[in-house]
């Protein structure tokens, strides 16, 4: 199993990255929108560009502060549910129990993931930073 999680790991933490910044982006470019009617400053020269980067900063920070809190919080639910189930259930059937348990909760987010989750395309910014994340691909990553 060991192998799997080293062969795994770096492809799922690597997506999540791209993926959260995408979304940071997106988010970003929506709020941007939503405020450039009443803004001073237009987006599209140099100034414009410093503030929507800060912004997506600020944004990326809470949505990997999000997925971080609930990242460990998913760890630290899985041991109490493991632990009582070791505890109340026989001992001959407890772990055949807890992994049946463990493969449809694994099974119920991969069906979230594939069928809720949505497809962000990279965003074309007009700073430089976003530039670079335009055509992302998996072996880029």
């Amino acid at each position: 199993t060991a192998i799997f999680v080293g062969l795994g790991a770096p492809v799922i933490w690597t997506g999540q990255g791209v993926y959260l910044s995408r979304l940071a982006a997106h988010e970003a470019r929506r709020v941007s929108l939503n405020h450039a009617a009443g803004a001073s400053i237009a987006h599209n020269n140099a100034a414009g560009a410093l503030i929507a980067d800060e912004r997506m900063g600020q944004i990326l920070k809470l949505y990997n502060g999000v997925f971080w809190a609930l990242f460990q919080l998913s760890g630290a639910s899985g041991l109490i549910c493991s632990s009582l189930v070791l505890s109340f259930v026989q001992a001959t059937s407890a772990t055949r129990f807890l992994f049946i348990g463990l493969s449809v909760c694994v099974a119920a987010g991969v069906f979230c993931i594939v069928f809720f989750l949505p497809t962000l395309p990279p965003v074309n910014c007009v700073s430089a930073s976003s530039a670079a994340d335009d055509g992302v691909t998996f072996l880029s990553t």
